[in-house]
């Protein structure tokens, strides 16, 4: 027998071993003891951290209802065929909790103080300032200073605010919060409420780098090379940087909530000192997990038209979306802000898959380093900015069968960091709809689909490239591919090109989508955008657009050669997508007037070579699919 088949069987044969010889222990924070042998909940442990620092390949953690205050260390995995399985008893939100909250807040042993002179102020004595503070899952709005919090403005800005929320005052050393006043997210006294104050966080300019304190993650797998660990049905609560944290590959999390999490689930980046030399974590699966920063997005859909006028006032630009309160650039601070992304830090071969990204400021805002990653059958719902990012360098990136509901700028490439820039990019068959309550949010601004684009005065154009010359265009290595998505976005536009004159872009393909939205684009020219057998629609346009095309004009451009632009007086059959929010999905029939259009297939350009991954039907638009997303029972 040669080497490498004895070396397979050994393998082989230690992974049956530990099979077979696996362990089951047992973590019960109400009744347990560290002191206990573990093997049964009536010898559990007390602590999540004692049964991992026992755990050997194959083993299973089982955890019982409870809050477990502890930053827990994974310093060993498991095996290929025999994962370290970490797992809540039953799937359920919040029956086992890991946070890292401030356990005598959390627990009401401190009582809140009320302030006098500004109605529902209240303070606690705390040392530092937190990253994230919740009041029963409510993500209350980080104001920088307690001037801020009384206002409910951000006052060095001249920005408004919302009548929630929270800051911290170094010189008196006291924590300080505003519930709502009319009770519409619960109590409006924190002393009747669980309030789960964050550790401090992290380092670095977005305060996501690694400080060394065991409170930057609720659970982290530090060492790199394969892992094999699974993380089944835990609640996430409010650490310094993120919920889980991993520089290992070789991953599974699922069935999990996040709340309170400036990042859910991180993976190595090259900005984070600590990891700057450390390999990427790959192969990492998150299915079946909700994320959320619940009120994110609902604040913004409370903004009252006076509040929206405020902001259609500016004359600078950087203060006129009215979504940015949590962006923190302008506001709370780029090292508290909200722009972070529930996932970053993404390596090779991770898959993303149903999952429920809802009411956030952004999805997956940082693709990292990432190849090969596939992003499908999510749901992403009621989100500020994006839901889905390809800067700053994705590679081999797959978005697929996904809906996308009320999210402002759904799909961005906007790499800002220089060459190489993100390619192949293949996004197919998603829908992205836009819901009447979003329809009648007015805003101060709206947002286009596809953000696509290097601003003119980005250093990017400044940079030479490896010729020496300066970039004259940005192009998309392998392509952006858009296809067979159907888009309904009524009050926004198809593109928000950032490119402009004499930098084009290039490799852009927008091939047999069903499109409506109100605009085109903020300019008529496509820039290096390659449209074809599309179906298009446009309610209206911008008033220097309409300078030089008209509306029909604009559908006929964005349809392309072999598509077919939809007059606005047209009845449109089967281009109405009713949806409401107890609606998982308002799938297509086979049968479906949008399924039925007789455009034929996209002809490309005889030089373009499209991906053998990008499936080019007949028909425009998504296929049918279906989706169950968010945590699910093991039965």
């Amino acid at each position: 027998m040669s080497l490498p088949k004895f070396a397979a069987l050994l393998l082989a044969v230690l992974c049956a071993w530990h099979r077979t010889d696996a362990a089951i222990w047992h973590v019960d924070a109400a009744s347990g003891r560290d002191t206990q042998p573990g093997e049964s909940r009536a010898t559990a442990f007390a602590t999540l951290q004692r049964a991992v620092d026992g755990a050997r390949p194959g083993d299973t953690i089982i955890v019982y209802p409870g809050t477990y205050y502890e930053h827990v260390v994974i310093r060993r995995g498991g095996a290929p065929e025999a994962p370290i399985t970490i797992q809540a008893d039953r799937v359920e939100r919040d029956r086992v909790i890991l946070s890292g909250a401030d356990a005598s807040i959390r627990q009401g042993r401190v009582a809140w103080e009320p302030v006098d002179g500004t109605p529902g102020l209240y303070r606690v004595p705390l040392a530092y300032r937190p990253t994230r503070v919740l009041a029963d899952r409510v993500d209350l709005l980080a104001y920088p200073t307690l001037a801020d919090l009384r206002a409910f403005r951000f006052l060095d800005a001249d920005y408004l605010g919302h009548p929630h929320g929270f800051s911290h005052d170094p010189e008196t050393g006291h924590l300080y919060v505003r519930l709502r006043a009319d009770g519409r997210y619960g109590a409006t006294d924190p002393n009747q409420t669980t309030m789960a104050v964050s550790p401090p966080n992290g380092g670095g300019r977005f305060g996501a780098q690694t400080t060394h304190r065991p409170d930057n993650y609720n659970l982290a797998i530090p060492f790199s090379g394969p892992a094999h660990v699974v993380i089944d049905g835990i609640t996430f609560e409010t650490p310094g940087i993120a919920g889980i944290f991993t520089a290992a590959s070789d991953v599974t999390i699922r069935n999990s909530w996040f709340y309170g999490c400036r990042v859910g689930i991180a993976g190595v980046r090259t900005d984070d000192p600590a990891f700057r030399d450390r390999p990427t974590a790959d192969r990492v699966v998150v299915e079946h997990c909700y994320f959320t920063q619940f009120p994110a997005y609902t604040d913004i859909e409370a903004i009252t038209p006076e509040e929206v006028a405020d902001q259609r006032g500016r004359t600078r630009s950087p203060y006129r979306p009215a979504h940015w309160q949590r962006k923190g650039n302008h506001t709370v601070g780029r090292a508290w802000s909200y722009e972070v992304g529930a996932i970053r830090g993404i390596g090779d071969r991770w898959e993303i898959h149903h999952n429920h990204f809802h009411d956030m400021f952004e999805a997956l805002s940082d693709a990292g380093r990432s190849t090969n990653t596939v992003i499908h059958h999510n749901r992403f719902e009621r989100i500020c900015d994006n839901a889905i990012e390809a800067e700053p360098r994705a590679r081999d990136l797959h978005v697929h069968h996904n809906l996308i509901i009320d999210t402002f700028e759904p799909i961005s490439w906007q790499p800002l960091d220089g060459p190489p820039l993100p390619g192949p990019v293949i996004i197919h068959d998603n829908i992205i709809l836009q819901t009447e309550r979003a329809q009648a949010m007015a805003t101060a601004n709206t947002g286009g689909v596809f953000k696509l684009g290097i601003g003119r005065t980005n250093r990017y154009w400044q940079t030479p490239l490896e010729n020496g010359a300066l970039p004259e265009e940005a192009a998309a290595p392998g392509g952006f591919w858009i296809a067979h998505n159907t888009i309904y976005h009524p009050s926004g536009r198809l593109l928000t090109p950032l490119n402009l004159d004499p930098h084009p872009l290039r490799g852009f393909h927008v091939l047999n989508n069903l499109v409506v939205t109100h605009t085109f684009s903020t300019r008529t020219a496509s820039g290096g955008v390659h449209f074809d057998g599309n179906i298009a629609r446009f309610a209206g346009a911008f008033p220097s657009v309409l300078a030089v095309a008209t509306v029909p004009e604009l559908a006929a451009i964005a349809a392309g050669p072999h598509g077919r632009a939809v007059s606005v007086e047209d009845d449109n059959p089967g281009l109405h997508l009713p949806l409401d929010e107890t609606t998982a999905l308002a799938p297509y029939t086979e049968d479906s007037p949008l399924r039925d259009t007789g455009i034929d297939a996209t002809k490309l350009p005889a030089d373009t070579p499209t991906p053998e991954s990008l499936p080019l039907r007949a028909t425009p638009g998504a296929e049918p699919f279906t989706l169950h997303v968010g945590p699910r029972s093991r039965s």
